[in-house]
This record gives C-alpha cells, sequence and structure tokens, in this order.
C-alpha cells in the first residue's frame, strides 16, 4: 500500500507440529525505518521428529488487495543438527582421547637434511608397549601458492580487436600448444540477470526483437595464437552482445577457455530505460551509455567504443509521443526523463527505440503501463507462467556492464605436480608398533621449505576395547639456518633452545648470528628480535615495567660475511630471542632460530631423586645465596621431552573449556542470542567559541547491538553518568 496508516505495527505468526497438537506462535514486530519488513523468532520447546507448518500471517489482512506481492524468509538462529554432529566428532577426539601421546621433533631444520620425529605413547599406568602407532608428516609451504596456482591457467590473455564488420581474438601467452579455435556463443548475462533479458542479447536476433528460436554457436578455427569472424562469414549483420570464448591448450597440457562478453559489429551503443510510476501518470528515464568492462590487472574500468545516437522516441501507447533527435537545436544530451498523464484507465505499451546512425541496429524496449482504479504501475512478468505478473512502480531495461570469465581443465601430470610441488602434500606417512618404552621413531627429510607437521593417532586394544590417542607437532624448515653464539645452550625446552647468558653491569650481552646463506650473490638482512617474557601471574608484585622492553636489529650481511655482531640488553629473568632471515615479498623465511634466554641462572640443589611418581624438594644452591622467590623449569637432557605437544591433555584446556564452553554448542548460541552488547566511547573535541575563546569539549557515545529476531523492540540502556565523586552529570 500507499499509505503509512495501512501498515500495521505487527503481525501474528505461528507453526504447528505434525500431530496439530503443539503450536508455537510469535509476533513479527515492524523493523524500524522500514515500513516493509517485519521481523520476529519461532523457536520449538524441544526436538522431536516433526514437520511444522507455518500459517499465513496476512491472511487476515484489511488491504491484501492492495499488496502485489509479499515473501516470507526463514532463517535458523542455532546450528542445525548436521553442524552438531561435526563438534560432536571433534569432542570424541579431542576430550574422549583414552590415551595420551608425546610427539617430539626439532622446531626448526634446514631442506635436504633428515629429522627424527619421536612419539611416547602412555597412558595412566605408564607407557603403552604394543601399540599401532600412525604418523603421518604433512608439509605446509604458503610461498608455493602462487607457483602452483599459476600451473591452473594459461601465461596469457586474450585480446579482442573489433572493427566495422569483424573481430580478431588474439592468445598472448607464450604456452601455446597448436592453435586456438573460437566460439560465439548467446549472451549468458551477469550474476542477478538471466542473458535473454537484455534486449541486445545476440540471441534476440534482429533489432532487438525476439525471434523464438535457438541460438548456435558459431565455431570458428584458428591459425596459431589468432582467429576471427567477419560479417561476410560468420557473425550476424545486425550485431548484438555475446560471450566470444577462445580456447586452447599449453605446452603443459592445461586445456584453456577464456570468455570475454563483446559487443559484436553492428551493435548500437548501450540503450537503458528507466521506468517510474503511479496512478495515471508514467515516467521514462533513457540513457545511450558505452558498453564497458572491469579491467583487474589495471584496476579500471574500460569502454566499448559506441556509434552516436541519431534519434529516440518513445510511443506512450495513447497515441501520444515524444520524439528526440540528437544534435537538433543544439541539444546533444544522451540521457533524459520523459513523463506523460494517460486520460483513461487501461493497459498501455510503450515503446522506446534507440535509433543510432547509419550502419547500426536499433535498439527496442518495451514497457506495459497498467493505470486502473485497483492498481497502476508497470505489469511485469514472473518468468513462472504466462498469467504470472505483478504491478510494480519502478523497473528498468538492460544493462552496460559486461563480463569476463577463465576457466581450465588440468591433466593428470598437472595434478600430480600440484599435489607434490604445490602449497599442501602429505609428505609421508608409516605405521609403527611401540616398543617396550611406548615410544617410535620416524625420519623424513623436507624436500621444500615450509612447516612440517607431524600428526600422531595411536590404537591399543585393552580388554577388548580399542582406545585411541592423537599428538601433534610442527616444524620449520627453510633453505639455510641460523645459529647464535655468545650465549650458551645448555637444553631444550619443547624442541626450542634453551641459553644461558651472563650480562655486564649495565644489563649488555653480545650475541653473534652465524647464518649458512650466501644471499643469492647479494647482501642481504637479518633480523634480531628480543622479548622479555612478562612474568607478572607468577611474581604480581613486580611492576611490569621491571621485565624490560622489546628490542629489534637490523643485522646487514656483505657478500662473503657470515657472521654479525650485535649488543643486547637483556634484564628479565626468561627472554625470547628470534633471528630471521626474509626476503621482500617473501610468504615463507629463508631462514629461522628461535630460542629462550635464561639471564645468568642460579644453580638449584634436590634433596632426592626427580622424576615420575618422586617427589624432590628443590632449593637454590648454598653459593648462590638466598631467594626470595624462585621460578624452575625441569626439562630432561635426555629422553622425550614432556613439554611437547601432547593433544590428549593440551586440546582438552584449549578445545574443551575455550571454545565448545565459550562457543560452540546450541547453549552458547542461546546465550549469544539472547545477549545485547553496549559499546561505549569517548572523545575530546577543541576548538573556538564565538567570544575567541578556546573550549574543550567531552563527547561521548553508547552503542548497543542485539540479534533483531530476539530482541524486536529497541534496546533502552540504563546507562548514568558520573563523575567521579558520584554525582551525576546531565549532558549538555
Amino acid at each position: 500500500p500507499w499509505d503509512d496508516e495501512k501498515y500495521p505495527e505487527s503481525f501474528t505468526m505461528t507453526m504447528t507440529d505434525s500431530s496439530g497438537i503443539n503450536v508455537e506462535s510469535t509476533v513479527l514486530t515492524q523493523r524500524d525505518n522500514d515500513r516493509h519488513t517485519y521481523v520476529g523468532r519461532l523457536t520449538a520447546d524441544s526436538i522431536s521428529d516433526t514437520v511444522w507448518s507455518f500459517n499465513q500471517p496476512m491472511e487476515n489482512y484489511a488491504y491484501a488487495d492492495e499488496v502485489s506481492w509479499a515473501k516470507i524468509y526463514v532463517e535458523p538462529l542455532r546450528p542445525s543438527m548436521l553442524e552438531a554432529l561435526i563438534y560432536e566428532g571433534v569432542d570424541e577426539t579431542f576430550i574422549g582421547s583414552a590415551l595420551g601421546v608425546l610427539v617430539d621433533q626439532g622446531e626448526t631444520m634446514s631442506v635436504d637434511s633428515t629429522f627424527s620425529v619421536n612419539a611416547l605413547s602412555y597412558d595412566a599406568y605408564g607407557p603403552v608397549s604394543g601399540a599401532e602407532v600412525d604418523i603421518a608428516i604433512l608439509r605446509v609451504s604458503p610461498q608455493k601458492a602462487m607457483e602452483a596456482i599459476e600451473t591452473l591457467s594459461p601465461e596469457g590473455d586474450v585480446d579482442i580487436t573489433s572493427g566495422s564488420s569483424n573481430i580478431v581474438a588474439q592468445y598472448t601467452g607464450e604456452d601455446l600448444d597448436g592453435n586456438v579455435n573460437g566460439i560465439i556463443a548467446e549472451f549468458s548475462g551477469k550474476d542477478d540477470r538471466e542473458g535473454h533479458e537484455h534486449p541486445q542479447a545476440v540471441q534476440n536476433g534482429q533489432n532487438g526483437a525476439a525471434t523464438g528460436t535457438d541460438w548456435e554457436d558459431i565455431q570458428r578455427s584458428g591459425l596459431g595464437n589468432t582467429w576471427g569472424a567477419s560479417h561476410s562469414d560468420a557473425l550476424p549483420e545486425d550485431g548484438g552482445v555475446a560471450d566470444v570464448i577462445t580456447t586452447g591448450t599449453t605446452e603443459s597440457g592445461l586445456e584453456f577457455e577464456i570468455m570475454q562478453q563483446i559487443p559484436l559489429p553492428g551493435t548500437a551503443g548501450c540503450a537503458r530505460t528507466e521506468g517510474s510510476g503511479g496512478g495515471d501518470y508514467a515516467s521514462i528515464g533513457w540513457k545511450y551509455e558505452n558498453f564497458r568492462f572491469w579491467d583487474d590487472e589495471n584496476e579500471e574500468e574500460v569502454y566499448y567504443d559506441k556509434p552516436d545516437l541519431d534519434s529516440l522516441s518513445i510511443n506512450w501507447g495513447d497515441g501520444h509521443a515524444y520524439n528526440y533527435t540528437y544534435g537538433e537545436s543544439g541539444d546533444y544530451r544522451e540521457e533524459g526523463w520523459e513523463g506523460h498523464s494517460y486520460q483513461n484507465y487501461g493497459d498501455y505499451t510503450i515503446d522506446i527505440s534507440y535509433t543510432p546512425v547509419a550502419g547500426y541496429s536499433t535498439v527496442y524496449h518495451s514497457l506495459n503501463y497498467v493505470y486502473s482504479e485497483e492498481e497502476s504501475g508497470f505489469r511485469m512478468s514472473t518468468g513462472e507462467g504466462e498469467d504470472e505478473s505483478y504491478v510494480t512502480g519502478w523497473t528498468d531495461v538492460g544493462w552496460c556492464d559486461l563480463n569476463d570469465d577463465e576457466s581450465a581443465m588440468p591433466n593428470p601430470e598437472i595434478i600430480d605436480a600440484f599435489i607434490t610441488g604445490g602449497p599442501f602434500e602429505v609428505m609421508d606417512e608409516q605405521i609403527f608398533t611401540s616398543d617396550a618404552d611406548g615410544g617410535v621413531t620416524m625420519t623424513a627429510t623436507p624436500s621444500l621449505p615450509g612447516a612440517y607437521m607431524s600428526v600422531v593417532q595411536t590404537k591399543f586394544v585393552r580388554d577388548g576395547v580399542e582406545l585411541i590417542g592423537v599428538g601433534m607437532n610442527a616444524g620449520a624448515a627453510t633453505e639455510a639456518s641460523i645459529a647464535l653464539s655468545g650465549i650458551t645452550e645448555q637444553t631444550t625446552f619443547a624442541g626450542i633452545p634453551v641459553y644461558t647468558a651472563t650480562p655486564s653491569s649495565s644489563g649488555q650481552v653480545t650475541i653473534e648470528v652465524t647464518t649458512t646463506w650466501d644471499g643469492g650473490g647479494e647482501d642481504y638482512t637479518a633480523m634480531l628480535m628480543l622479548m622479555p617474557m612478562p612474568l607478572g601471574i607468577a611474581f604480581p608484585d613486580i611492576e611490569e615495567d621491571a621485565w624490560g622492553e622489546a628490542q629489534e636489529f637490523e643485522l646487514e650481511f656483505q657478500q662473503g660475511t657470515t657472521t654479525r655482531s650485535q649488543e643486547v640488553y637483556i634484564n628479565a629473568p626468561l627472554t625470547m630471542v628470534v633471528s630471521i632471515i626474509m626476503e621482500e615479498g617473501a610468504l615463507w623465511p629463508t631462514a629461522i632460530h628461535f630460542g629462550m634466554i635464561l639471564n645468568d641462572p642460579g644453580t638449584l640443589d634436590f634433596d632426592g631423586t626427580l622424576g615420575p611418581g618422586q617427589t624432590t624438594n628443590i632449593a637454590l644452591d648454598a653459593d648462590d645465596g638466598v631467594a626470595s622467590r624462585i621460578l624452575a623449569v625441569a626439562t630432561p637432557k635426555v629422553g622425550l621431552d614432556p613439554a611437547s605437544i601432547d593433544l590428549s591433555a593440551f586440546t582438552e584446556l584449549a578445545y574443551g573449556t575455550v571454545l565448545r564452553d565459550e562457543v560452540m554448542g546450541w547453549v552458547n548460541t542461546e546465550t549469544q542470542l539472547e545477549a545485547t552488547c553496549e559499546e561505549a566511547g569517548g572523545w575530546i573535541e577543541e576548538g573556538w567559541n564565538e567570544m575567541g575563546q578556546m573550549e574543550s569539549n567531552v563527547k561521548m557515545e553508547l552503542r548497543s547491538d542485539s540479534n533483531e529476531y530476539v530482541h524486536a523492540s529497541p534496546y533502552s540502556p540504563n546507562a548514568v553518568l558520573t563523575d567521579e565523586a558520584g554525582n551525576t552529570v546531565q549532558p549538555v
């Protein structure tokens, strides 16, 4: 309806299950600033195997005869059963693991250097012997992604040159094997519009009038990298917008197809018509433009040439017409709006014709305008049947934006190369049986730089029940390596080197960075970064500033230089150190090394043996004085490091207490749906008042965000602004 008064504040909608007993209802509330839209929430109080039927909320609407069309959209607010099954299955893997699996491997390694993966399977009783241990090593090389993707596309593009009566298409790549071929196909349209809807589509025939016959693709053979067609041998004389396709095969065996939508020779400029109307008055907007497409490479629109417009006419269907001649009386418009009032009720066909200069086809658009006591506007077909239509106050015909597309079909050799040399690869997989100590060892040699993830699954049958555990670890393989000296390596912690350093009285230490990279024959830069580890949780009484600040250095390596020295400051008890060589534009480092530095650690004394199930007292050695606090981390010099990633324990904490308890699941989803989030902000604005004095104003805002299906009514916050003394401040 046109009148706001005919829009109610709400509708009532119900749903009934297949038994007819359970009925749920909701009030669909009108959305703010959108009188056409009503929203609400329907909720079943239990899950059951049933079919819900919805009523028609506008069934008793008093002005239903004035509604041309209406749609009901149903959107799920909670995860579906299918989605829930996904994380329920993950629950069984992560939280339900009955075996623990420790996986140990080096955190950094060099390409073509062998590394070992050690896995230990255990349960509450100790190591598990005789378990089936499946180890898979996965390679992830992000720097190989672009190279791999490029093998799935041809090297070149297609340049199309259009003359007055012919087109020539040329493939620009150097990888072509044999000849290209061409296809002139019917116009396919764009995302939201079918090709046949465009009056200038080539399949619509002469002068834009539908012929009622199917378009037959025009096949053209090429020679080398070029093919062409003209009015004399293939192209339709009247032109039209078409999909022009170039096909071929590259030397690697990749079959490609490149499609470009173009106006064929003989086509007029892009004719666009808009219609707006109501009651007895109809308006027609007309535009004569250039067809165009978006050039991704240069990030700009490219326009096709168009012939000049000669004249335009609008026949209103009641004996009246509007005629315009381009250039007459100095009028060189290529767009405009014209209106007309109808004197009598009726259905009127409005014909709009765009006539270009000689040698090009006229474009015809046609609209049906309805003027009656019951309805008025443009009658449009729904496309669902000859008699299915609706009346609207606005419509448009034609569009000028053209598309392109590219597809390719790789052969088995390309697919195999993509898998083995691409960004992802299952490098190796082997099955072992755990020894008496519950351990197995697998070796591998990285062939490409990247992250190498070791995933281990252990299976063991006890008392007829199969127990499963999962573990993993990861390391980085690079082309070159970095070593640090000036600090002393004592052990490793979860595969990360642990160093000790004895700074000077001012806290300075000299670290030497040695690399095995030659820079590719050029100078290069290595980064050295130190990040103090804040230990505020263990020692909350120490100020945060006492841990020190991060440091970052750029070390310039000239050709032939392999070692550089750098003075650094170490004040914190524990500092993370990272050195990395990253070439410009690279996605993966050329070399990387990281570790932990202990600042002049003391010596600890044990009054017993430290091991599984054992208790011992730890104290600072008498020669080091009296300690007010001790931070001790134990890591073995021999054997498997228990700090290695153990999914049966680690993921139960990370996945179970974070993701499952706070993010995923119906309970969390319902909590998020019911929640209303508030966000407050404040800022100061300064300026000169009318008296020429500087003023400062404090401005504040309070925003709320909630799910409109759950909270249909506007949110009213209970915010109160007070000063530091608790007095209420009234905003100005």
